[in-house]
This record gives structure tokens, sequence and C-alpha cells, in this order.
């Protein structure tokens, strides 16, 4: 069972997924683009990562979320 604030923090991280997906859906193949995307993608893997680390309470989950 994760606490209110655990679950909040996951909430965060899944919005954030959904928010960096529909810009590369939006703006995938535009070379202006490139940087963004890049971002994007290294937003959906943190915040991936998180979500998983939160989820299962994991001893290294404030190195990696909260630093």
């Amino acid at each position: 069972m994760v606490t209110k604030e655990v679950q909040n923090c996951i909430d965060a991280c899944n919005s954030c997924i959904s928010a960096a997906n529909a810009c590369l859906a939006k703006h995938v193949g535009k070379e202006a683009m490139r940087a963004c995307l890049i971002l994007c993608l290294d937003c959906t893997d943190l915040c991936s990562a998180c979500v998983q680390m939160l989820g299962r309470n994991s001893e290294f989950v404030h190195r990696v979320c909260w630093t």
C-alpha cells in the first residue's frame, strides 16, 4: 500500500508521461523540434523509472526521484 504522498507523485509522473507522449506524437519527424523530442524521451524514461521505483517502495527512490 502506498501513501497519499507517494500516490500523488506517481500520478504526477504519469501525467508527465502522457504530456510528453502527446508532444512526441504531434512533433515526431520535425527536425526543428529535435531538442524538444529528446527532452520528452528523457522525461518519459525518468518518470517511468520513478513510477516503478515508487510502486515497489525502492530504497533508492529518493536518489532518483527527489535529488
